[in-house]
């Protein structure tokens, strides 16, 4: 059977909630904090980037890029079988 709803019982249901927007605030100024941090540090690396990409010699034109060529690899494990 449910409780009668009082006064008391209104008063600590708006508390509850007061509380739980405050809270709910503070975390959203925190995450508006974040984003401007998280916004600055992607500005800081374009900006790097850029800085690297102007740095960089530009390849020959007439020579064809090559790759490092990696021999194929050879696997030669030694497998065993092992029973419990």
């Amino acid at each position: 059977m449910p409780r009668c709803k009082t006064e008391a019982s209104a008063h600590l249901e708006m508390y509850k909630l007061l509380v739980e927007k405050q809270r709910l605030q503070q975390e959203l100024e925190t995450i508006a904090q974040r984003q401007i941090q998280i916004d600055q540090r992607l500005t800081g690396i374009q900006q790097e980037i850029s800085r690297l990409e102007i740095s960089l010699p530009e390849p020959p034109k007439n020579s064809p890029q090559t790759s490092p060529q990696t021999p194929p690899a050879t696997h030669n494990f030694k497998t065993f079988l092992l029973e419990y």
